[in-house]
């Protein structure tokens, strides 16, 4: 296991990272579908499962994803954000999110980054956002709650299409 592990959408076994095993990401775009050795940390032969996410979601998201072949980072970026991504809301509507992370405002999300980390006081109410959150004040929100698109990763022998797949999951192990 790597990190950025994800579940065969086929199957739900972790999906191999040992190097010897093809995969296929299916894209919804017959045709498109990239075969090759998965390494458990988010690429098939080099090439990035969350720059794929983008691209595949980025006219429906209404993203700019630019030209992802000469700013990969930004893309992974806005992939990571639509699999992951998250911000909290108060009780009066506003969002906020660490500035470290995931920046909704890149999905259409209006919100504001706090001040330093999750244990860093807050002028408005002198708490810091771990106690925001932990007293309810702040609750936490995926920037994308269902994604148009996910990412659907099989064995390569599958021969489901992509609209026959459920979306590959988060490997509950992770890192180990």
């Amino acid at each position: 296991m790597g990190y950025f592990s994800l579940l065969c959408a086929e199957t739900g076994n972790s999906i191999s990272s040992s190097g010897d095993e093809e995969v296929t990401i299916h894209n919804p775009d017959k045709g498109k579908n990239l075969t090759g050795i998965y390494d458990g940390y988010g690429r098939i032969d080099g090439h990035d499962v969350y720059v794929i996410l983008c691209m595949m979601n980025a006219n429906i998201l209404n993203v700019d994803s630019g030209n992802y072949k000469e700013d990969l980072q930004e893309a992974r970026a806005i992939g990571l954000a639509i699999a992951m991504g998250s911000y909290y809301q108060n009780k009066d509507g506003n969002n906020y999110h660490c500035s470290m992370h995931s920046d909704p405002n890149k999905l259409g999300v209006k919100s504001t980054a706090f001040k330093g980390s999750y244990d860093t006081p807050q002028e408005a109410s002198g708490k810091t956002p771990n106690q925001l959150i932990g007293d309810g004040d702040w609750v936490k929100k995926k920037i994308i709650p269902h994604i148009p698109f996910p990412l659907k990763i099989t064995r390569s022998e599958c021969e489901l299409g992509y609209f026959h797949l459920p979306a590959s999951e988060d490997c509950p192990n992770q890192g180990f």
